[in-house]
């Protein structure tokens, strides 16, 4: 496609290094004029890619706000590329030109990169709470565009030397207009985006709403919380909630219920929107500052006090590790899948359990304009 030292848009960034591949896009560190910028570079041509490639471009050149990379609106253009996929030169016009997005080069590491690096030691809850609060704003500010992300996890959640973080990757974003509004109470089936263990059922069933990025929020902050991958959890028959509890005792009562509202597999019963998010994350630390809590571990096993098992977990890490689910795999699946059609993915049944007959009929149905479900019978 590009290689190194090569300059583009006429000689205005040069190629300095190649720093990924995945989905439809590879990415490229450039220079621009002195200043370090990332190219994403679409590898694909058919009309959906690049129709989610002009939305992502779109979004983010409107967006201006510090957990946001950066776009400015002249910063997409189409070039032709100067090697085929094996790197061999192209000559003349024989290639067709490639979709091209400048955006600002975020410093920091993710947060899948920041565990690691812990070896997925958890982490503590006024840094989960700091963190939650931050990516609640950010989703404001998406969400006030009529946006929302639809691929929330810890690879696409940057955080910066200073602190902040940054959502990072709108490959997968969606507008909410009057079109998409239609399309979901019809029930039109529409390529599906998804991220095994981040990703609810409404989502993998072509009909995401804003209240579907909470719900992905959530699981990263369970993953964050007890060093897991939210795949190493079961999760319960007759509810669908994640069985994640028990692997995190250290964790206040009060934060487990709000990222329980969070994973709420039932739509209706998430949040509402960003702000009321924002509330119920200022009462729960309220709580918390005035030991206004118990601990999950005070309700474990009956006769152990949380003390106990913090002592546990500290012997475990003192010996290199962590208190895992005994299916947990060293693997993180993360990979973000484009996927069309009605039939579940293969691996959806072995991931999700079913719903309860009253909320199992919720999801038959459209999703009307207030962003709750209901049955193809009105229930």
């Amino acid at each position: 496609m590009f290689q190194v030292g090569d300059r583009l848009h006429h000689d205005r960034y040069e190629i300095l290094n190649p720093l990924g591949q995945g989905g439809f896009s590879q990415t490229f560190e450039v220079d621009d004029g002195g200043t370090v910028k990332v190219l994403k570079v679409l590898s694909e041509s058919y009309p959906k890619a690049v129709a989610l490639f002009q939305r992502e471009f779109k979004v983010l050149s409107q967006l201006r706000h510090p957990g946001v990379p950066l776009v400015e609106t002249d910063g997409y253009f189409m070039v032709a590329p100067t090697s085929n996929t094996a790197g061999e030169p192209i000559e003349g016009d024989a290639a067709e030109p490639c979709h091209c997005l400048i955006m600002e080069r975020v410093p920091g590491v993710d947060l899948r990169q920041w565990l690691r690096q812990r070896e997925n030691e958890p982490a503590v809850e006024e840094t989960v709470l700091d963190w939650l609060v931050q990516l609640a704003e950010i989703l404001a500010q998406i969400h006030q565009h009529h946006c929302f992300h639809r691929d929330i996890k810890p690879s696409n959640i940057m955080l910066r030397p200073d602190g902040q973080l940054v959502l990072i990757d709108f490959g997968a974003v969606r507008e909410v207009t009057e079109t998409f509004l239609h399309k979901q109470q019809d029930d039109v089936t529409s390529t599906h985006l998804y991220s095994r263990g981040y990703t609810p059922m409404e989502q993998m069933q072509g009909r995401a709403v804003p209240q579907s990025d909470f719900f992905a929020l959530g699981r990263t902050f369970v993953h964050l919380l007890t060093g897991c991958n939210p795949l190493d959890f079961s999760t319960d028959f007759e509810t669908g909630a994640l069985l994640w509890r028990e692997h995190a005792p250290h964790v206040s009562l009060v934060l487990a219920e709000l990222l329980d509202r969070l994973m709420a597999p039932f739509v209706a019963k998430r949040p509402s929107d960003p702000t009321c998010l924002i509330s119920e994350i200022v009462a729960v630390q309220s709580k918390i500052a005035n030991q206004d809590t118990d601990y999950i571990g005070c309700l474990l096993d009956g006769a152990q006090d949380v003390s106990g098992r913090l002592e546990s977990r500290s012997d475990v890490r003192a010996q290199g590790g962590h208190q895992r689910p005994a299916s947990a795999t060293s693997a993180e699946p993360e990979t973000s899948t484009q996927y069309e059609g009605t039939e579940m993915p293969p691996d959806f049944l072995t991931n999700v359990s079913r719903l309860s007959s009253d909320e199992g009929a919720a999801w038959s149905g459209g999703i009307p304009q207030d962003g709750s479900l209901k049955g193809r019978h009105g229930q």
